[in-house]
């Protein structure tokens, strides 16, 4: 069922029209969509040269209210944790797997992941820069470093999830010792770079478990209200934020 448009819709389209953009309401939600997902920029306003070249006052202000409207309708569907890790173990069955490793990451080993990458948060509550979950089918852990050993008692359930330290009892040894000889335990190879990867899947090798790549992580699959990738203006930082202009580092590069 499609929503008809309200009367603020209508007056953003004949502003879009009259602008000589091509961009529906739909397409331009869409982007909408994609720029709240990004981290937020110094200017708040630079998504609009996505939009049109030369604004109006009348389009800017349309286009301020339209995403405002769409982050208030961003409203994620509540699901308890235990429904979470629930939803979760029954996708990894169904791709024929005993086990999922949820890293903190994206598939560019970004130091502040987007929204869409922030699935150990929204799995497990934790919210910390680093840690990794392993997921069984009767058995759970969440590992930190030492930087978080009370936050993540503060934010994920310890009935769910037992508390590791990644250091001192990391996955590599904490997999075999809870994971049955024989399991198939599934990884996203974009959310792991390969030296990190290969030591684990040595371990558990050793221990006659198998790390499995998946061609779809299941967590998205699950993952109901899961932002859409991030859509946004790339513009180059001033001199004074980069240190050198690009003209000088290309020179240096070449020398």
């Amino acid at each position: 069922m499609v929503n008809a448009k309200n009367d603020g819709d209508v007056v953003l389209e004949a502003l879009l029209t009259a602008h000589g953009s091509a961009l529906s309401i739909g397409e331009l939600r869409l982007l909408v969509e994609g720029q709240l997902a990004a981290p937020e920029p110094v200017d708040l306003d630079n998504w609009m040269a996505l939009v049109v070249a030369d604004l109006s006052d009348d389009l800017r202000d349309a286009l301020r209210s339209f995403m405002a409207s769409c982050k208030a309708k961003k409203i994620e569907r509540e699901l308890s944790p235990a429904a979470r890790i629930e939803a979760l173990r029954a996708e990894v069955s169904n791709q024929g797997l005993d086990g999922f490793l949820v890293p903190l990451s994206d598939e560019h080993q970004s130091e502040f992941p987007p929204k869409r990458a922030q699935r150990l948060a929204w799995l497990t509550g934790f919210t910390g820069s680093a840690g990794i979950a392993v997921i069984l089918k009767e058995k759970a852990a969440l590992f930190v470093d030492g930087r978080y050993t009370l936050q993540v008692r503060e934010q994920a359930d310890p009935e769910i999830y037992e508390f590791c330290s990644i250091s001192d009892d990391p996955p590599g040894s904490w997999i075999p010792k809870n994971a049955l000889a024989g399991s198939r335990i599934g990884y996203d190879p974009w959310l792991h770079t390969q030296s990190g990867i290969a030591p684990l899947v040595e371990k558990c090798r050793a221990a006659q478990i198998h790390l499995v790549q998946v061609e779809s992580n299941p967590l998205d699959q699950i993952w109901a209200e899961q932002p859409p990738a991030p859509l946004a203006p790339v513009y180059p930082h001033p001199v004074d934020i980069a240190g050198r202009s690009a003209a000088r580092k290309f020179l240096r590069l070449r020398r």
